[in-house]
Parts: C-alpha cells; structure tokens; sequence
C-alpha cells in the first residue's frame, strides 16, 4: 500500500472509527475527535494531498504550470478555506485570522449572494475568482481529511474538465 492509502486507513480508524456506535447520548460519548476541529497539522495534510492529487491530474491530463495550495481559518467562525492557486503561488497560510471571511465572502459574491453564517449550512463550496480556487469548508474534521483532500481534488478536477469542454463547445 502507498503512503496516502496507510494514511487514510490510519484517519479511518483515528476519526471514523470511535464515531460509529456511540456509548450513549451525554455529551462526552457524542464529543468525537471526527466532528472537533482540525488541528493546524491536520489541516497541512489535508493540503498536501489536495495538491499532491492535483498535480497527479495535471500531470495525467498533460497539464501545465504550478498549483499550491494553502489554508485558511477564522478565529471566531469555525469556517475554513483551501486556496488553490493556479501560477504564481503568492498565497500564505492564514490560521486563526477573522479578516478571511470578508475577502472569502467577497469572493462569493462575485458568483452568488450568501452570507457568513450560511456557510456553515453548506458542507463543501467551490469557488473560482481569478487564479484561485476557494473550497470552504466548515472547520470539523470530518471534511478535512487526507481522503477528503483526494475526493475534493478528483470532483475538481473532473469538473474543471467539464468546464473546459463546454467553454470549447461554445
């Protein structure tokens, strides 16, 4: 087995595992480490497989140029962001920095209006704005995962492709 195929079998029986069946309804035996928030580590992980899949499509589709990918997350909202950026990495990782939800709200108001408080509602969000993508996620651990980080990245992938052929059709 690979590396990444250990690791998400390691996060399997880490966070999915004690989930399962809990002892019963007081608050301790539902407080699972798969619905805490990520740790800073976690949320490296979670990036370097984001990217790593991501270049492994670029490389299979006969891509070019460079993806980084960095993470985001509020202090007082427990909201999360990957920022993919395609080109010129010039992006930093930003933990625990509030001034993330205004610029991420931003973003989404190019393409849709929402407010802060509903992307909490929304498990998954996918935006394009230039050279970035934002994938804000809200900051429980069960969505940043490394086997998160490769479903997120192939979905990604499959649809930019899509994209590209109809933008090619048109």
């Amino acid at each position: 087995m690979s590396d990444d195929e250990i690791a998400m079998i390691e996060e399997l029986a880490t966070f999915v595992g004690p989930a399962l069946q809990p002892s019963s309804l007081n608050h301790n035996a539902l407080s699972k480490p798969l619905r805490e928030a990520p740790s800073i580590a976690h949320l490296s992980e979670y990036a370097n497989a984001l990217s790593n899949t991501l270049l492994a499509w670029r490389d299979a589709t006969g891509g070019s140029g460079d993806i980084s990918v960095r993470t985001w997350t509020g202090n007082t909202v427990p909201l999360g962001a990957a920022i993919i950026t395609l080109g010129n990495p010039d992006e930093k990782n930003r933990i625990g920095d509030d001034s993330i939800i205004e610029e991420l709200s931003a973003s989404l108001n190019k393409v849709a209006s929402y407010s802060a408080e509903s992307f909490l509602t929304i498990p998954d969000v996918a935006v394009i704005d230039g050279n970035r993508i934002f994938l804000v996620k809200p900051l429980v651990m069960r969505f940043w995962m490394r086997r998160c980080a490769v479903e997120d990245a192939n979905q990604l992938a499959i649809q930019l492709q899509a994209l590209s052929r109809i933008r090619m059709q048109a």
